[in-house]
């Protein structure tokens, strides 16, 4: 196991803290954003969100918990459906769908 993996395992809680804390900024830009109507940047936040969930599923295996991944591309779809944005594509979920070497 790489150093910075056996890390995160060593002090899971800390790791999902800074995960929830900073899915939450994002949440919170969300709100800002949409409050404004800037949908595109509401948008970009909420898909920030989202890859944040997911990337602490994957190294942390367990969800930051402010909102299920599922709940957060239902509201993703709804903006973009809503605003005509463009098709939200996961990084993280391209990054964690590459084979391994």
């Amino acid at each position: 196991m790489a150093t910075g993996l056996k890390k995160i395992s060593q002090d899971k809680a800390a790791f999902v803290a800074l995960f929830e804390r900073n899915q939450y900024y994002s949440l919170v830009a969300y709100n800002a954003f949409r409050d404004l109507n800037m949908f595109q940047n509401a948008h970009e936040s909420l898909c920030n969100a989202y890859d944040i969930q997911q990337l602490c599923s994957l190294l942390a295996e367990r969800s930051p918990g402010l909102q299920t991944s599922e709940e957060l591309l239902s509201i993703i779809n709804r903006i973009e459906e809503s605003f005509d944005l463009p098709p939200f594509k996961s990084r993280v979920d391209a990054w964690a769908s590459k084979p391994m070497i």
